[in-house]
């Protein structure tokens, strides 16, 4: 098991979320992306490090096509015990650093809130990009 398994594996991501100061975070984060998306025409979003699928259920119950991708198979397991009967979003295993699996310019929207903090060099921050 690498760290990051081993980390949320062992790591209450639900209990953060469901915290005062997570409730805080998830309440402010989904302003700023109702900002960008605005509340009208639905999307096709992918959310890259969806954790426990918090954002992502949220916008797939208001209407929006998502695409989760996670790398904890704690977390995957999680989010997709959340997930039935919602039609309009997918759940995919994997990292941050291969997104070929998706088209180019496929999303509107591409969500990356956890990775970036497990994503060391420079390198992995920018040549990964949809």
């Amino acid at each position: 098991m690498n760290y990051l398994e081993n980390y949320y594996a062992n790591y209450d991501e639900e209990g953060r979320l469901a915290s005062n100061h997570g409730q805080v975070e998830y309440l402010a984060t989904m302003k700023y992306i109702h900002d960008v998306i605005g509340c009208s025409e639905k999307k096709k979003i992918l959310e890259v490090g969806a954790g426990t699928g918090r954002y992502s259920i949220a916008l797939a119950q208001e209407g929006h096509q998502v695409d989760a991708l996670e790398y904890s198979t704690h977390n995957l397991e999680i989010m997709n015990s959340k997930i039935a009967g919602i039609q309009n979003i997918k759940t995919h295993y994997g990292t941050a650093l291969d997104l070929s699996r998706f088209e180019k310019e496929s999303f509107d929207i591409t969500l990356v809130l956890g990775p970036m903090y497990h994503m060391h060099t420079n390198k992995d921050r920018t040549n990964n990009l949809l």
